[in-house]
């Protein structure tokens, strides 16, 4: 399968199983990240889905204190996917540092394990869309985790 982000940005990853997420941390910023990341078959960092292990190669572009909306929408047929808008200014961030980088990867990690690895498609933006795979109670699972944040910036729930 060929997995890229795009801009309205899509995170396309087929996940036959969401692990269930572990209550809320202390930090914030370990709950949520992007970073690019390097495939390494001796790399620290093990994607769980597929034995594939990588290396970090940059600090977060993005964490949870940058969100500030989580959305579900209902795809059909019992899928569901999930969108990230960022603040203004991450999504300012996030575009200067992923405009020239496609076809890099780019993890999601979510309690400080690699969940997904796709590749960047284009310029990450303000709205980043989880598409492909989820269920709409894996979908739900992950937005109420993300909701959960520890600081108090919480992200809104924008499901309409």
């Amino acid at each position: 399968m060929n997995v890229a982000l795009r801009s309205r940005t899509r995170i396309c990853y087929y996940v036959a199983a969401l692990c269930l997420f572990s209550a809320a941390r202390s930090n914030a910023a370990d709950q949520f990240q992007l970073r690019f990341a390097e495939p390494d078959p001796k790399g620290p960092v093990l994607l769980q889905r597929t034995g594939d292990h990588y290396r970090y190669s940059s600090a977060p572009l993005a964490t949870q204190d940058d969100i500030d909306t989580v959305t579900t929408h209902e795809l059909g047929q019992g899928y569901c996917d999930i969108v990230i808008r960022f603040s203004r200014t991450a999504a300012d961030r996030l575009t200067a540092m992923t405009t020239g980088k496609t076809g890099l990867i780019v993890g999601m990690v979510v309690d400080g394990q690699l969940f997904a690895a796709p590749h960047l498609g284009g310029p990450l933006g303000e709205d980043v869309e989880i598409t492909s795979g989820f269920s709409c109670e894996q979908a739900t699972a992950l937005k109420t985790h993300l909701l959960s944040s520890p600081n108090s910036k919480k992200p809104k729930d924008h499901t309409q």
